[in-house]
């Protein structure tokens, strides 16, 4: 399936400025864990990780991303708060829509995921991430990706014990390896880790545990040579 080339053109353009911002922005590391961008056809998309707004995200021109940049550092004591209340008005002051309930969604898991990620957590393997929510067409879009010795790692989350998700992982893998160039055309470009190359592409389904049914999942999984984690919800601790 061929990628309409309009798309990658705007994608890579909006990154390159994407790149050009971050690069110069000097609190990177204050916003690292909580926000990254996600370049689009018309801009950049300033995506929170942020428990009390997981996974929302700000559209703007990619003119405008150090400006905006600068606005959201300087809440960044504000957004942390432990006063939920004042957290969502200063969301919602930046311009984040705030959910309706507290269920637990996929996006959730997604932003903790990205967390994990971005902060080295040993459970991640030194895989670096690259982009969360990718997608060049209209029928295949990645949750996250990441890089690591040359191979381009597809994690599919799902928030259920999802045989559907191994399936599905396959399916993005066969499509970036048939679809290489466009796909570093962009990633060449990335805002927060670039990646100008990679030998492999290798598909995990990421699935809440369940004990009664890893050994079907591992035997699906197998089959189509996906690679299998799962979470657990489970209390985080920052010991001091």
């Amino acid at each position: 399936m061929s990628i309409n080339q309009t798309t990658i053109d705007l994608i890579t353009e909006n990154a390159k400025e994407a790149k050009k911002a971050w690069k110069m922005f000097a609190h990177q590391e204050k916003l690292r864990e909580s926000f990254h961008l996600r370049p689009t056809t018309s801009g950049v998309t300033i995506v929170s990780t942020l428990p009390n707004a997981p996974m929302r995200g700000i559209e703007i021109k990619a003119r405008e991303l150090a400006e905006k940049l600068e606005g959201i550092v300087k809440h960044k004591e504000l957004l942390l708060s432990v006063d939920p209340e004042k957290v969502r008005i200063c969301l919602s002051d930046i311009g984040f829509k705030s959910r309706r309930t507290t269920a637990c969604r996929e996006e959730d898991v997604q932003a903790m995921f990205i967390r994990g990620m971005i902060s080295d957590q040993e459970s991640y393997e030194n895989i670096k991430f690259v982009a969360s929510e990718l997608t060049l067409d209209r029928q295949h879009r990645f949750d996250v990706v990441g890089y690591k010795d040359g191979v381009l790692f597809i994690f599919e989350l799902k928030i259920a014990r999802s045989f559907e998700g191994i399936g599905q992982t396959a399916q993005y893998v066969d499509f970036v390896r048939e679809n290489k160039a466009e796909f570093l055309k962009v990633l060449s470009c990335y805002p927060h880790y670039s990646v100008t190359d990679f030998d492999s592409v290798q598909g995990i389904a990421v699935l809440r545990y369940a004990a009664n049914a890893t050994s079907k999942l591992a035997i699906i999984a197998k089959k189509v040579n996906t690679g299998l984690w799962y979470y657990e919800p489970a209390l985080s601790f920052q010991k001091v």
